[in-house]
């Protein structure tokens, strides 16, 4: 038997085994089970993104094939493709509302620690902080203000959000099934007559994807019951904790204007003082210039006097009839004489 036969008599057993396994998940009108399926991982060890990476190169090597069957070949399998990257997610998100459900007693009494820390409001702001330290601090209080109302937002907003998922949830089990009913029909169906065998594996490998999507599907969506039936009841106690966050740091950012506008008055009160003393240093000042003034001004005239000085004094004779008196130089030692009896 070729590797081709071998692959389509392995999806054809893989298809008939998951289907009836989905529908056993779950069934109308009844709660889902406690603990959700996960994954086909038994089933599926064949079928992969590198094993349909493999096919598709090798059908595009195939010479022997036309363009077009060629072209719905490939097309089979990039569905095939997406099915299991969508089924690797869905596997992933099943696995973390497993994870929530099995952990929330842990969760509520992480909750009710958290919020018996917080009524004893206990923030702390550096003694010693400098006014540039104070504004940095409140900026970043502000932001994270904004995101801890945000989440009080989400918080209030989850619990209809959740009512409305509850709601469609049946719903989605429902068409997941009705979908894997018409792969299993699909599967099982004989392939036209003439059809090329690559063409009829593709498809083969196609409908495997995607019953082993719809199964996780289903899975996901139990999980999902579960988890929302575990934790509802958290989501007041989150909501709680949330706003106490926001009360917290809206007193934080009191406290820290409070010491802004402390420390920011002490050092307006600081700057006034230099300012005065800077005042009374600049009148000071002022007043050794003019008194430097002053002393340059007698100096320049005293300096003028002792360079009249030099010029020979000069005595006033009386002129003779009624004339102008004329002036005559003085001798040195009689200019002396005179001021020395004076």
């Amino acid at each position: 038997m070729t590797r081709g036969f071998q692959r389509l008599a392995f999806l054809s057993c893989l298809v008939a085994l998951i289907y009836p396994l989905s529908f056993s998940t779950y069934a109308f009108g009844q709660e889902p089970r406690s603990t959700p399926m996960t994954a086909v991982s038994s089933l599926d060890s064949d079928l992969t993104l590198e094993s349909i990476a493999s096919d598709v190169e090798a059908t595009q090597n195939n010479l022997e094939l036309e363009d077009e069957i060629k072209k719905q070949i490939l097309s089979q399998f990039a569905k095939a493709e997406q099915a299991l990257r969508d089924f690797a997610s869905a596997r992933s998100r099943t696995e973390e509302l497993n994870l929530m459900a099995s952990t929330a007693d842990q969760e509520e009494s992480r909750l009710e620690s958290e919020l018996s820390s917080l009524t004893q409001s206990t923030f702390t702001i550096p003694s010693n902080a400098k006014l540039k330290e104070l504004d940095d601090l409140l900026r970043n209080a502000v932001d994270s203000l904004s995101d801890l109302e945000t989440e009080v937002k989400t918080l209030a907003d989850e619990m209809p959000e959740r009512t409305r998922r509850a709601a469609e949830l049946p719903a989605e089990i429902a068409e997941y099934r009705r979908l894997t009913e018409e792969l299993q029909s699909q599967a099982k169906a004989t392939p036209p007559a003439g059809e090329r065998r690559e063409l009829t594996n593709a498809r083969r490998t196609r409908i495997a994807s995607e019953v082993l999507l719809y199964a996780q599907r289903i899975a996901e969506s139990e999980a999902e019951q579960a988890a929302y039936t575990a934790t509802n009841g958290l989501v007041p106690k989150q909501e709680n904790l949330a706003k106490k966050r926001v009360e917290e740091q809206r007193k934080y950012i009191t406290e820290l204007n409070r010491r802004l506008d402390a420390l920011s008055a002490k050092e307006t009160r600081a700057k006034v003082t230099q300012a005065r003393v800077i005042l009374k240093t600049c009148k000071q000042l002022w007043s050794i210039k003019r008194r430097n003034k002053r002393s340059r001004n007698s100096l320049r005239n005293s300096n003028l006097w002792i360079g009249n000085s030099k010029k020979r004094p000069m005595t006033l004779k009386n002129g003779k009839n009624g004339s102008t008196p004329s002036v005559s130089p003085m001798p040195w030692d009689a200019y002396f004489a005179r001021n020395e009896l004076h």
